[in-house]
Parts: C-alpha cells; structure tokens; sequence
C-alpha cells in the first residue's frame, strides 16, 4: 500500500482494490451489509448513499438504473411479528447463513436431512435430502462429494427481481433485496465427474420468513419459488427453476408446500450443481447458488361477480346514449335551420310572382301598367290606350250576349230573336275592330325604336257606330212581358 495526499488517505497499489473491510486486493471478495458505493445501511436491510435514501432504495431499483415509482412491500415487517428476533425461528430466517461443510456420498445410499443452516437456537431451519443414485460418476466411481457454502450479501443485493405486469398494481414494478430471499441461501460445487444434471434430483427443505404476508395472498404459496442466482459480468437475475403457473400452483407435484410440514417450512429440488473445476467469475468459487424467492406469478384478470347484462355492457350503453344525444342535437339544428329560411323562401317567391305579373302587364297594356320609377317620364302608347278601352267595351257587350241568351231561352217570339241578332252582330263588328286594332299595335310594336315622346291623348278617338238601342213596345204581346224602356243593352 502507499499514503498520498495530506490528509493521510490511502491508496490501493497499482492491480489491487480497495476492499470493504479496508484491505488492497486483487479481487473483491464478498460480504455482508453495504458496500463502499452505498454505505449507509438502513434499517430495511437497504443500502443507500444517505440516510434519505432508505425509501428509494426500499422499492427495489437495480444499481444504477433509473428509479421507478413503485410502493414498497416490507416482507419482514408485521405487527404480529417484529421485524427481525434472533431468537425466533419464524425471523431473520434469510439472514442465517448456510454452513460451511463438504460431505462425502455414498451415490448407493441416500443422505436424508443434511442441515446445511442452523439457526441460533441450533435450529437447522435449511436441509438437503440426496437420495442414492442421484450422483453418477464419469469414471463409475461410488464414493463423491457435495461442498455447501454461504453466499454473501454482496452477491445477491443487486439482483434484479422483476414483478410481472399482472401483479403490479399490488407490488410494484421491483422486489428488493430485502423482500427477494426468504431462507437462507447457499452455494453448491460438486466434482467435475459428476454427471450433470442429477440423475434424480435433490431437495432442498428451509424455513422462509413472514408466513402470514403468503397466507394472505391470492396465490399463496405459489408466489415461492426456488430460484438460481444468474450471474453475468455487470448483472444479476434470480430465475426460478419452475415458472409455469400452473406447475407451482396448488395440487402441482412442484407446489412448494407439502400437506403435513409446518406452514412456514416450503421444500423444492434441484438437478445440478457447480463443478469444482469451473473457473470463478464473480466470487472465488462461482457455485452455484439457490434460495427461495419471493417472485409473484403471472394472473389472469378476473370479472367481478354478479354482475347483471347493464353493467357488463356499460360502456356500449354510455356509447349508445351519447350517439343518440349526437343525433338529437343534429335534427334539431337542421330543423332551426330549415324554419329560419322557410319564411324567407314565401316571402321572396311572393314577390318573384307580383314581379312577374307586372311584367306580364307591361307587355300586354304598355308602360302604365306595373310600379314604375317616379324619376322617369312615361308616356301611353295611343293603341295600347284604344285597346284598352275596346276590350272593356268588348267585355262589356260579352256579358250583356251572355245575359240576352240566357233569357232568349225563357222567350219566345221573333221580336227577341231579331233583337238577339241584333246584338250578335254588333258584337261580331266590335270583335273585327278589336282584332283589327291588336294587329295595328302588334305592327307599331315590331316597327322602329321610338324616338319620341308622346302625351297622353285624352279626346275621344272611337268612331264606330254606337250600339242598337231599341224601345219595346208595350202592346206587343208576347206573353205577359214587362215594359222596357228606351236603354243600351
């Protein structure tokens, strides 16, 4: 070792390492408690860099990674259990370290609760049970060996304990340290001629701490596993030996609790070991090493019970009612829109209608007829005015032939007729020179634009002979008429 810098701080020699317990050396070896990254050991069995760190660090974030905001779920704490009692058998079961031993086997006979954890009531609360045949030699020999050791702390705080999706809500998204292991974990080599893996498989029997946090769970015991440490340079994930559901759920041959043991004992197996040849990697041995785990199993989600046809169609209810309400509101504002315009649409063809009898007027009777513009000077045309006045007369003697007739029907006697006659004939006369002055406005009409303004003529402008007028004479006898005097008919 070498001293620099004033304050006396020592540094490791070039190719060492400075060691938790204040020692240089080339390699780390491992140990219990926090490391020099994190040394502050909290009261959950958590390291962190500052007292303030505890709760971070109690929710099961890997080293260096991002911290994820997850519920911490204390598996050694309880109000019916304290959290830790070195004299109990039911706490601090994942503190207690496994022996330091090697046994030799008889692969011909069966090695039945080898302890391989005592506790400090010399309590053996982990065990192995190797039943013969279970080892088979490369070289056919009958006599081997299985060394059992501790693993520290060190080698297992920072592996990853992922929960899956499904129970996440209930736990998070990370296990800690301090909740993963629930009995005492421990590392196994075997020789190299052993043939792996076993040719019948070793149990492994422990204590796991907190029971009562398993018998509360939905899945129990399911959620306890055996698992192996997977070590990677830089990583580290325990992997439990079996992770179908339906393997670890209860009536599974793999179910790690067996009817009759006390209901914090859980037992499991295992089919290989580390051989003693293989070289170290992360700890000076790099055995394998096994413990149980808390890693909760997938679940399927459940549809709560008793639930009626409306509640489980709720949302295509609610979906339903608000299309509804769309459309609701949709006519209604089409509605409106159609209302607004309706007495528009009357009023406007009401007026399109008396614009186009006035126009049909104009064309018929000239320029008097219609609205005109006060600003401007019109004129009468002298035959639209004579025609005019032709056509009232005409109209005129067309009632009175139509009055006639109808009493011609009633009458008798050639006096009538002839007056009747007379009648006829007048107004065939005026219809000729009605005729006779619409073809003579026609023609004034096609002829040349007019160039002059004319007044209006206010003189009397017919000369036609005027109509019959006839006295009846009061002797003529033709039946019981009245009298009629002297009038145009």
């Amino acid at each position: 070792m070498s001293t620099a810098g004033l304050a006396g701080e020592v540094a490791c020699s070039t190719g060492l390492k400075r060691n938790e317990d204040g020692w240089c050396r080339s390699k780390k070896l491992g140990y219990d408690g926090c490391g020099l990254e994190r040394p502050y050991h909290c009261s959950n069995r958590e390291c962190a860099t500052t007292p303030g760190g505890c709760a971070q660090a109690a929710t099961g974030n890997p080293l260096n990674a991002p911290p994820y905001s997850t519920p911490s779920r204390r598996l050694l704490q309880a109000n019916s259990i304290p959290a830790c009692i070195p004299t109990s058998t039911k706490s601090c079961v994942a503190q207690t370290k496994a022996a330091l031993i090697d046994v030799t086997v008889d692969i011909t006979k069966s090695v039945t609760d080898l302890s391989i954890a005592i506790n400090q009531n010399l309590v053996s609360i982990g065990s192995l049970t190797i039943p013969s045949g279970s080892f088979e030699t490369y070289n056919n020999a009958t006599i081997t060996s299985i060394s059992i050791r501790g693993v520290p702390e060190s080698r297992m705080r920072w592996a990853v304990n992922e929960i899956v999706p499904s129970r996440r809500q209930a736990y998070g998204s990370f296990f800690p340290f301090s909740n993963t292991v629930l009995s005492p974990a421990f590392e196994c080599v075997v020789p190299s001629e052993v043939k792996q893996p076993f040719k019948v498989n070793v149990t492994y029997k422990a204590w796991i701490d907190q029971v009562q946090y398993i018998k509360l769970a939905e899945t129990k015991y399911a959620d306890v596993c055996l698992a192996r440490l997977v070590e990677l340079q830089g990583f580290a994930t325990w992997e439990c030996l079996i992770n179908n559901f339906a393997d670890r759920a209860s009536g599974s041959p793999y179910y790690v609790y067996k009817t009759g043991d006390p209901e914090q004992v859980v037992r499991a197996t295992f089919d290989r070991c580390a051989p003693s040849g293989a070289p170290g990697i992360v700890s000076p041995y790099n055995g394998t090493v096994y413990a149980f785990v808390w890693s909760p199993v997938p679940t399927e989600p459940k549809a709560p019970d008793g639930l009626d046809v409306v509640q489980r169609n709720v949302v295509w209810i609610i979906l339903g009612i608000l299309l509804g309400i769309a459309m609701l509101v949709l006519l209604a504002y089409c509605a409106f829109r159609l209302f607004r315009y309706r007495e528009k649409y009357h009023t406007e063809r009401e007026e399109a209608d008396r614009l186009q009898e006035e126009v049909e007027n104009m064309r018929q009777f000239g320029g008097e007829s219609g609205n005109k513009d006060d600003q401007v000077a019109m004129t009468s045309n002298p035959l639209a005015v004579q025609l005019k006045d032709v056509q009232a007369r005409y109209n005129e003697e067309e009632l009175k032939l139509q009055a006639a007739e109808a009493s011609l029907r009633k009458q008798e006697g050639e006096i009538r007729q002839q007056h009747i006659e007379n009648m006829r004939s007048n107004r065939n006369k005026l219809a000729e020179e009605l005729e006779k002055l619409k073809s003579q406005l026609q023609e004034a009409q096609a002829s040349a634009k007019p160039t002059a303004t004319f007044e209006a003529d206010t003189t009397e402008t017919y000369t036609g002979e005027e109509p019959v007028r006839e006295e009846f004479d009061t002797q003529v006898s033709v039946g019981a008429q009245p009298k009629r005097k002297g009038k145009d008919l």
